[in-house]
């Protein structure tokens, strides 16, 4: 503005000639001409600066929300329980459900950090600055993968325990049921009866307790079987919880078995006693 005016106020002078107004005329058309160039470049270049700042603090900013999101996954991955107390169906049913939850983060952090990987491969073009060509978000992205496989195996797992534990849980019921059956079947046999016939139907019903408590101490194998299988996903008390229901069982059912043959042998003796003495009066 001040050469604009300095140049009219020359030119307004009554001595200059016309072709010198003329000249100072033009030379003031391109100086402004130049200044607004200059001063256009001046603003592209300033706002490309401030894209490329913007850019840089944005991308920092992901970096550290993706690098504190992958470190959290992490974390809690290596706290997810893989042993439970007995019985633990709740508790593997919350587990499963935060290993599904991280696979879920995790899987979707894999996207995140290749962006951010190529946008400071791309900063670091732009600005040469070597922090920008740092190998840990390459890193950090390399982790994403062994991650994953450490959830799904994770998730399969703790799926299977489910399995197990509720297949478990069911013959045990099954069978604490069997052993209160037998229970109260023998206590109500009450005392051995007198008469032979009574005594040769409650033979016949003893056997017939110890066919079902033979049946009952196969079928416990399967539970034993079972047994096996969750003791290796269960905590340390879990495996003594577990080991001791399952061995009350079989103490149940041994005892069931010893009280039925101890009735069963006292009633044959006894029919072997009625029988020694019809055979004295028939010879008397």
């Amino acid at each position: 503005m001040e050469l604009k005016r300095r140049a009219e106020s020359l030119c307004e002078q009554e001595d200059l000639q016309g072709d010198k107004k003329l000249e100072v005329q033009k030379m003031v058309k391109d100086t402004e001409q130049h200044w607004r160039t200059v001063l256009q470049t001046a603003e592209d270049s300033q706002r490309q600066l401030k894209g490329v700042v913007e850019r840089l603090v944005s991308c920092q900013y992901q970096q550290g929300q993706a690098e504190a999101r992958l470190s959290e996954c992490q974390k809690q991955t290596s706290a997810l329980p893989r042993v439970f107390p007995w019985p633990g169906l709740g508790e593997r049913r919350q587990a499963v459900e935060q290993a599904r939850i991280l696979l879920e983060q995790s899987t979707a952090l894999a996207p995140v950090l290749s962006n951010l990987r190529t946008q400071a491969a791309e900063l670091f073009e732009i600005t040469q600055d070597v922090g920008w060509s740092d190998p840990s978000v390459a890193d950090k992205e390399k982790s994403i993968p062994p991650l994953l496989k450490e959830l799904t195996e994770a998730v399969s797992n703790l799926e299977q325990g489910i399995v197990t534990e509720r297949q478990c849980t069911q013959l045990v019921e099954q069978h604490v049921a069997a052993q209160d059956w037998l229970r109260e079947h023998v206590k109500g046999l009450g005392a051995p009866p007198a008469d032979r016939q009574g005594l040769h139907n409650t033979v016949n019903t003893l056997k017939a307790l110890l066919q079902t408590v033979d049946r009952e101490q196969r079928e416990m194998k399967e539970l034993d079987s079972a047994r096996d299988s969750l003791l290796s996903l269960c905590s340390h008390g879990g495996r003594d919880a577990l080991t001791l229901e399952v061995s009350h069982l079989h103490d149940l059912c041994a005892t069931s078995e010893r009280e039925v043959r101890e009735r069963l042998a006292a009633c044959e003796a006894r029919l072997q006693e009625l029988d020694s003495q019809v055979a004295k009066k028939a010879r008397g």
